[in-house]
């Protein structure tokens, strides 16, 4: 059996259908207390052009999903524009490891991770440690928990 779903997870990643790596029409995405506004109103662009996050500017907005999305330039929002998923956290903005224990949790902006191309959100540093512990398979638990198995 185990093998069995070793092979049927080969055979999604292959197809790139796994949960999580893509924003789903349905996709929930955590806004905070910035109801409205993705990701309290920071640029998610910023995370991979500058490293850090950066607020972003009601001046530099999209509607995507069905919550805006503030940015902090318009380089940033023209790149955001071009390709969302690219940019988008994964889990909706939600807490990473909160989505891999199974429970649909608050992020922080402040605490994110850059792996294999995807940003990811946790709620604090504490939380941000476990998440990196051993992310590679953090991800993979995480990917199969989003969103059909959070409480």
């Amino acid at each position: 059996m185990k093998k069995l779903t070793h092979q049927l997870l080969v055979i999604l990643l292959g197809l790139g259908l796994m949960a999580g790596t893509a924003y789903a029409d349905d996709t929930p995405v955590f806004t905070g207390e910035t109801e409205g506004v993705a990701i309290e109103g920071y640029d998610v662009v910023s995370y991979f052009t500058e490293g850090r996050p950066a607020k972003g500017s009601p001046r530099y907005s999209h509607e995507w999903h069905g919550v805006e999305w503030h940015f902090a330039s318009e380089e940033h929002l023209t790149m955001f524009r071009k390709n969302p998923e690219r940019y988008a956290p994964a889990y909706g903005g939600h807490c990473a490891y909160g989505v891999y224990v199974g429970k649909k949790l608050a992020a922080s902006p402040y605490f994110w991770t850059i792996h294999e191309g995807r940003l990811y959100l946790n709620l604090n540093e504490e939380v941000q440690e476990s998440w990196r512990g051993d992310l590679a398979a953090n991800v993979e638990t995480a990917n199969d928990n989003w969103p059909d198995n959070l409480e």
